[in-house]
């Protein structure tokens, strides 16, 4: 997958180190099993040409523009032919400033998204705007302010080293290097070395029984096994020498200078995995590397009982403390305990719903005992969370911390009494997760409030099914249907969430008003609303809206005796509290009880919301 080039360098060098690269194709020739299952892995695809399969996929989930918390500043996703580009529509500085630049490179597997860069004759720029696989949408890449276009990140080639196999940079310059000389991904040679003598030796001997000038990490020292893994799994580090001169099998000390810092060793991040390996005990008493629990040739990712299976050929399932109470069943899952999924400490994100989100999670390669996880492990065994990929559940983990911190956004804007920048909040934010509930109920709940029923009924309707299953949701819901005048819906979600135990006493105590007072004959149901309220009452004897329910419960079950005590003792609760409003509304129950006439629900009144 070699680079096009699209400008050629300022000064020509000497490319003696790219010539001994042969490529995937060429290996594939005698060792095409390796090969194939190869190309299915992470490493393979860590860079990319903007292949427009990718990005097509990209733009059908996330759409054609990234809007951010400035609505000055959005960005727009275009194609022409077989070319991607991004433009930022600026305005934050006054005028209109657009700028667009054609997609040359994608970095990235997708596990956590894909980054794109740009070029600019020989330099190398990332772009403001990367693919967020947690989300499905476009976000701005860790470190990039959400108000801000920046275009001036600069690609230095100790980034490229660890996504590719090979880039010559310009002497002299940051970020240009000469793009024919490029080898993207990591290929077989980033860890067997440059091929081509290899490959000359076995064309000229075929028949030989041994691989000749090329490097079998399998065979090298258990060091230099892990030297191989830590030039991109070790530290970011401090180069000693030029970037891609390390070759498989030599001491990187001598390339590559790492703090081992303890802070640095305590971060969980993709560049620091055999820092963190190596402060396990497993590592501290035994033999083991990277490739004791990985095989390099094969798509591995989120297999848990594969990876457990590998921990079990030195450890016993009795050995386990919650062997126990588990039993045998623990064998399918030692990681999620040992080595749980951790935020990743060095790539926060900034967006429009929050900033330094920890929305990227990555498995902790220290093994070790977890116990708070281990806990959380050991309750969710059974549920169907456990079965999910793990992968999955840190999507889930992010997209509900987007849910949280919009919702959280939104509301401080509200207190601040900005109420149009809060319910753009909340539209951004149910957009960004629709499938999360919670944006959708305080959205709703909201909503209720300001009299807009429909809306609110709009917002909860594409989750109706989970909204059923919440309770700060039911609330919402039968509320919004309630407004919009669906009164047999809402009376079937507060009558299940009754059923499940999970009714708030705002939910049983609109239920009752329903089921007192509705015009529907097939709706009412007296006994069932005063057996709802009376428990209520006993809790909180000093509600005007649990009387005023209690006396329209007693009405329609014909004992207008007893509703006009109730409706008496409402109407002086509310003389009390110098509520004039309820006040007539009592008056108006009480001159229709001593008639002995039932209520009939008109409109919502205080006891359908509080």
């Amino acid at each position: 997958m070699a680079l096009a080039p699209q400008a050629a360098p300022a000064v020509p060098t000497p490319d003696v180190r790219h010539a001994q690269f042969v490529g995937l194709e060429t290996c594939a020739e005698c060792h095409a099993d390796k090969a194939a299952g190869f190309t299915t892995t992470g490493h393979y695809l860590a860079m990319r040409l903007p292949e427009p399969r990718l990005l097509e996929q990209a733009l059908a989930t996330a759409g054609p523009t990234m809007v951010t918390r400035s609505e000055k500043l959005v960005y727009e996703f275009t194609r022409q032919s077989d070319q991607f580009a991004w433009t930022s529509v600026d305005t934050v500085d006054g005028p209109l400033n657009k700028r667009s630049e054609p997609v040359a490179l994608v970095m990235g597997s997708n596990k956590m998204g894909l980054a794109f860069f740009y070029r600019q004759g020989t330099a190398l720029f990332q772009m403001p705007v990367m693919y967020a696989a947690c989300i499905d949408k476009w976000s701005n890449p860790p470190g990039y302010l959400d108000t801000w276009a920046r275009w001036d990140r600069s690609i230095d080639a100790r980034c490229l080293e660890c996504h590719s196999t090979y880039f010559e940079q310009i002497r002299g310059s940051q970020n240009c290097y000469y793009p024919e000389t490029a080898i993207l991904s990591i290929t077989c040679e980033k860890c067997h070395g440059p091929g081509s003598a290899h490959v000359a030796h076995h064309r000229e001997v075929p028949d030989a029984e041994s691989g000749a000038h090329i490097v079998n990490p399998a065979r090298l020292s258990r060091a230099r096994q892990l030297d191989v893994c830590a030039q991109c799994h070790g530290e970011v580090g401090q180069s000693l020498q030029p970037e891609f001169s390390y070759l498989p099998g030599e001491p990187l000390e001598q390339y590559m200078a790492f703090t081992g810092d303890e802070e640095h060793s305590n971060k969980v991040h993709t560049v620091n995995q055999t820092a963190r390996l190596a402060k396990s005990a497993c590592f501290q008493h035994s033999e083991m590397n990277c490739a004791t629990c990985h095989d390099p040739h094969a798509d591995e990712r989120g297999n848990v009982a594969l990876f457990s299976g590998r921990c079990l050929e030195c450890h016993q399932v009795a050995q386990c403390g919650v062997s126990a109470r588990l039993g045998d069943s623990i064998a399918r899952n030692c990681v999620d305990c040992h080595m749980p999924i951790q935020d990743d400490q060095s790539l926060p994100m900034y967006n429009l719903v929050g900033d330094k989100m920890r929305l990227l999670q990555l498995r902790d390669h220290f093994v070790a005992v977890y116990p708070r996880e281990s806990q959380a492990v050991e309750a969710a065994w059974n549920s169907p969370e456990m079965q999910l990929d793990p992968l999955e559940r840190s999507y889930r983990l992010a997209r509900q911390r987007i849910a949280e911190a919009g919702s959280q956004r939104a509301a401080d804007l509200l207190a601040a009494g900005d109420r149009p920048q809060a319910e753009w909040v909340w539209r951004q934010t149910i957009a960004m997760v629709p499938h999360e509930l919670l944006p959708r109920t305080r959205y709703a709940q909201y909503l209720n409030e300001q009299g807009r029923f429909g809306d609110a009924a709009a917002a909860l309707e594409p989750l109706a099914e989970a909204a059923a299953t919440d309770a700060g949701a039911v609330e919402a819901w039968g509320w919004a249907l309630t407004g919009t005048q669906q009164t047999a819906r809402a009376v079937a979600a507060y009558r299940q969430a009754v059923e499940q135990g999970m009714a708030t006493p705002a939910t049983r105590l609109r239920l009752a008003w329903l089921l007192a007072t509705d015009a529907d004959d097939a709706l009412r149901n007296g006994a069932e609303a005063l057996a709802l309220v009376e428990p209520l009452l006993k809790a909180d004897s000093n509600s005007w809206a649990l009387l005023d329910t209690q006396a329209a419960a007693l009405a329609e079950l014909g004992r207008f005796d007893e509703a006009v005590a109730a409706a008496e003792a409402a109407r002086q609760m509310a003389v009390a509290q110098q509520r004039a409003d309820l006040v007539a509304e009592s008056e108006e129950r009480l001159k229709q009880f001593r008639e002995g006439k039932p209520h009939r629900r008109r409109n919502l009144r205080a006891g359908d919301v509080k």
